[in-house]
């Protein structure tokens, strides 16, 4: 896995969450991992995709793919994160409104962090050097996390605990700021394009936003 695939999957959240402004530690409902996995899978370098197939264990073809990338992209807020408490800080980084430059390293304590995760993840995958959940979790979390760190509000706080302290109204239905961003907007992307699911939404999507493709890449 080099540093491309990641700048691929980052450069493609991007585009999900361009299309329209849980609990604390995990970003993004079920929906939005997979919308932005299916983005990515449909966008891999021949390389890449030969490595996520193996490593993922499924068929190069487009479906078998999406379908591997996107039942992966869950995986750490699901089985992950209920073998492993510990895990919760590694999805988000929490930069203070007022913070300079400077005050970056102290808001990562020990590397506990999504963007030092990413780094770790990217790394081990490269070294083979993968953690207790083998080289499939290892890719699970590094998708995983790259479509966290595009949930704004996992990359910022403004002494609300990322959005989780401030009630709204929204609908569909979440029970604050951080959540409506979690699940209510991607619902609300689904809606917009008359899709209904990720699948559907992730290629009406890659449709929508085609000529933007090299430049966001």
């Amino acid at each position: 896995m080099d540093r491309a695939k990641l700048v691929l999957l980052s450069a493609f959240a991007s585009a999900v969450i361009g299309v329209h402004a849980n609990s604390t530690a995990w970003a993004w409902g079920n929906q939005g991992h997979e919308i932005v996995a299916i983005i990515a899978a449909d966008n891999l370098s021949p390389s890449a995709r030969e490595q996520v197939t193996r490593i993922l264990g499924t068929a190069s073809d487009a479906g078998s793919l999406e379908k591997a990338m996107a039942a992966a992209s869950v995986r750490p807020d699901t089985e992950f994160r209920e073998e492993d408490r510990s895990t919760a800080p590694w999805h988000y980084i929490d930069i203070c409104l007022q913070d300079r430059r400077t005050d970056l390293p102290a808001r990562c304590p020990g590397g506990v962090c999504v963007t030092a995760k990413i780094d770790e993840y990217v790394n081990r995958l490269k070294e083979g050097n993968c953690d207790k959940w083998g080289a499939g979790g290892d890719l699970a979390f590094l998708i995983h996390l790259v479509g966290d760190i595009h949930q704004p509000l996992h990359t910022a706080t403004d002494a609300d605990k990322g959005g989780n302290c401030i009630a709204v109204e929204s609908h569909p239905y979440a029970r604050n700021l951080h959540a409506a961003w979690d699940t209510a907007v991607v619902y609300r992307l689904e809606d917009s394009v008359d899709s209904g699911n990720p699948d559907a939404t992730a290629h009406k999507l890659e449709q929508l936003y085609a000529s933007q493709k090299d430049a966001d890449s």
